[in-house]
C-alpha cells in the first residue's frame, strides 16, 4: 500500500515532514493548512449543507431511515472530494472552489462506493431491530442484529480512514476497508481521537443547533485526511519492518 503522507514521504516524494516527528509538529502543520484556507473551507462547507438539504426534508417530511440512503447519495461525491482536495491542501498546493467541484464529479462514483457500505448495514440493522421491535417472540433475530451492530462498529471506524485512502492509494472494496481498519489498529490513538473529534461536533451541532455545520465539514476533512495519512505511514512502515524481520528471519 503506497500512501501520499504527511507524516513520511509520497510516492512522488511529497510530505510535510518525516515518521519520526512527533504527532504535535504534525498538528500544527494541519492547523496552518486550515486557517491559510478559511474561504475555500467556507465554500465547501456551503456546499455540502446545500447537498445535505434533501436528506433533511426526507428526514423531516417522510422518514429518518430512508434519510440516510438519500444523504449518502447526495453527500458521498461531494465528500470524497473534499477528502481528495485535502491532500492537494495539506501538500501545501492551492486548491479553488472550482477543482472541488471537478474533483468530487470525477469521484462520484467512489464516493458512492464507499458511502454506501455502512448505509446498506445501518439499513440491514434497523430492520432487524424493527422485526425484534414488533415481533419479541422470534428470538433468533438478536442474532443477526448482534452481527451488524459488530459489522457497524467496525465500518464506523474504519469509515474515519476509508475515503481518505481511496483517495491516498489504488485500494478498493474489501482491501480498502481491510487497510482502513489496519490504520485503525496500527494507530488507535489517532482514531480515538478522530471518533472524539466527530462526537464533539455532533454534540455541539445537537446543542446550538444545524448552524454551526457552516464551520466544521472542511476542516474535519483536512484533519481526517491528515491522521489517516499519518495512520497510512505509520502502516506502512510497521508493514515493511514486519517483512524486513522475515526476510532475517
Amino acid at each position: 500500500m503506497k500512501a501520499r503522507g504527511l507524516m513520511g514521504a509520497s510516492p512522488g516524494g511529497r510530505g510535510l515532514m518525516g515518521v519520526e516527528e512527533v504527532d504535535a509538529l504534525g498538528a500544527l502543520a494541519v492547523l496552518r493548512v486550515m486557517w491559510h484556507n478559511l474561504p475555500l473551507e467556507l465554500a465547501v462547507n456551503i456546499a455540502i449543507i446545500v447537498a445535505a438539504i434533501p436528506a433533511g426534508v426526507v428526514a423531516l417530511t417522510a422518514s429518518s431511515l430512508i434519510a440516510v440512503p438519500v444523504a449518502a447519495l447526495c453527500l458521498g461525491p461531494l465528500w470524497m472530494g473534499s477528502i481528495t482536495v485535502s491532500l492537494d491542501l495539506l501538500d501545501g498546493r492551492a486548491v479553488s472552489f472550482g477543482a472541488v467541484v471537478r474533483t468530487s464529479r470525477r469521484q462520484a462514483r467512489r464516493g458512492w462506493s464507499i458511502a454506501f457500505v455502512p448505509t446498506a448495514v445501518l439499513m440491514a440493522a434497523v430492520g432487524s431491530l424493527a422485526i425484534l421491535t414488533n415481533h419479541p417472540r422470534e428470538r433468533w433475530v438478536v442474532v443477526p442484529l448482534s452481527i451488524d451492530g459488530a459489522l457497524l462498529t467496525l465500518l464506523g471506524l474504519a469509515s474515519l480512514y476509508a475515503f481518505p485512502l481511496a483517495a491516498m492509494t489504488a485500494l478498493r472494496g474489501r482491501r480498502l476497508w481491510l487497510g482502513a481498519l489496519g490504520c485503525v489498529a496500527t494507530a488507535p490513538s489517532l482514531a480515538l481521537s478522530s471518533v472524539l473529534v466527530v462526537l464533539i461536533i455532533g454534540v455541539l451541532t445537537a446543542i446550538v443547533g444545524p448552524g454551526v455545520l457552516v464551520a466544521w465539514p472542511a476542516p474535519l476533512a483536512i484533519y481526517l485526511t491528515a491522521m489517516a495519512r499519518i495512520a497510512a505511514g505509520r502502516l506502512v512502515e510497521r508493514r515493511g519492518s514486519d517483512s524486513e524481520g522475515d526476510n532475517a528471519s
